[in-house]
């Protein structure tokens, strides 16, 4: 364990020497000792370790004089490096009675350490955190109330977009969009970022609010800020999950919902590594009209569909990933008849690979699988067997890398 190991190591230097001369640790590698503590998220040594520093174990080498206040001088003292790292691994109550400790040091004649942004927003990241652990409603309430005292403690002087951001996601942790939507909506002091836009367009795709999600994204572009992946993943999440039966049970609609949100896109936004998961949710739409037997699909409509997915695909800027090659591919195999000659194109032209690299040549399983299938409905087995022969062993080595 990596703080075990840095706090054995701090014991050792003051058993240690060089030359005549002692070791004495400092205020830098105590902080890297509580550093080790935090990232091992061990909060009993690190508090045990920040009542050690506050209770004056720890002095700097003796610069001559014998006056008191020389030596209080001689004592090494937390700064605001030391609380915002225990801060950083504490639970919610514990970050609040923290942040308590350091407002109130001000009455200290020696160590005044008041909290900053940073500390507030460790202190509320900390409430998101232990929000997903939770097991009741009841608890998870209670810390989203600690996450709204400590927000309301930071005041004018220490909030910022970071903690408010932190606030929001909190609240989104918990499945607040009453919440998540005030803080969006009553920021001081700052301008909202797309860290808070994504928080905010979650909580609403948790319930379904389609709408609520879709005016904040582009709102969200109206302000210019640059989508991310997240903020895709969760738009299409609102429309494919809306709780609006008329929506959630007609996948035209939900397809004309993600074609508007595409052609609003940014070539950036385009690249896999961004609007990735709308691509992949709109293709998976159209392989759904193409799968129904009924709800009003007919022969135009389907048609239309796989058009449309073709379209849809080949809009995708620079290389595709494994979701949307699968999900593509998964149009072909339920197009009637099949499209067994787009998916063996797509499937030798594909740019997907085992692992994180890239080149031509490989695919995963799911991709294979899909374009099989594809094969087998148009009756087309020799060309499923040498897709197979082909790529089988790569979607093996995939599956056992996995």
């Amino acid at each position: 364990k990596e703080s075990a190991r840095a706090l054995e190591i701090l014991n050792e230097m003051f058993d240690s020497k060089v030359g005549d001369q002692a070791i004495v640790p400092n205020l830098i590698t105590l902080n890297t000792v509580l550093s080790a503590c935090a990232n091992s998220d061990d909060f009993e040594s690190a508090r045990d370790l920040l009542e050690q520093i506050k209770e004056g174990r720890f002095k700097v080498a003796a610069r001559g004089g014998t006056n008191s206040r020389k030596s209080r001088e001689d004592v090494i003292r937390p700064d605001i490096v030391s609380y915002n790292t225990v801060i950083s691994c504490a639970d919610p109550q514990m970050a609040l009675e923290l942040i308590h400790e350091m407002r109130l040091s001000r009455r200290n004649r020696d160590g005044v350490v008041l909290p900053n942004s940073v500390s507030f927003t460790n202190a509320i990241n900390r409430c998101r955190v232990f929000i997903n652990k939770s097991q009741s409603i009841d608890e998870r309430d209670a810390v989203l109330d600690i996450a709204l005292t400590l927000l309301e403690l930071a005041g004018d002087d220490n909030v910022n977009v970071y903690v408010y951001s932190a606030a929001i996601w909190t609240a989104e942790a918990v499945g607040n969009y009453q919440v998540a939507c005030s803080l969006l909506c009553g920021m001081k002091n700052c301008t909202p970022n797309n860290v808070c836009y994504d928080g905010v367009i979650s909580s609403l795709a948790q319930h379904g609010l389609h709408r609520e999600a879709l005016y904040i994204y582009y709102e969200m572009k109206k302000k210019a800020l640059s989508a991310t992946r997240k903020t895709y993943q969760k738009v299409a999440f609102a429309v494919r999950n809306s709780r609006e039966s008329e929506l959630f049970e007609s996948l035209t609609r939900q397809a004309a919902l993600l074609e508007g949100v595409l052609s609003g896109m940014s070539d950036r936004d385009k690249e896999v590594a961004i609007g990735g998961p709308l691509f992949e949710s709109l293709l998976a739409v159209y392989g759904e009209i193409l799968s129904s037997s009924n709800g009003g699909s007919g022969m135009h409509e389907k048609q239309r569909a796989f058009r449309a997915a073709r379209m849809t695909f080949d809009s995708i800027v620079g290389s595709v990933d494994d979701a949307c090659l699968t999900a593509m591919l998964a149009v072909c195999s339920a197009a009637s008849p099949s499209n067994w000659n787009e998916a063996v194109t797509l499937l030798h032209s594909s740019d997907i690979i085992c692992g994180e690299a890239r080149g031509p040549g490989k695919v995963t399983k799911r991709a294979l699988s899909n374009a099989v299938i594809a094969c087998a409905k148009a009756n087309e087995w020799g060309e499923g067997l040498n897709l197979i022969e082909l790529y089988g062993n790569c979607s093996v080595a995939s599956k056992s890398n996995g």
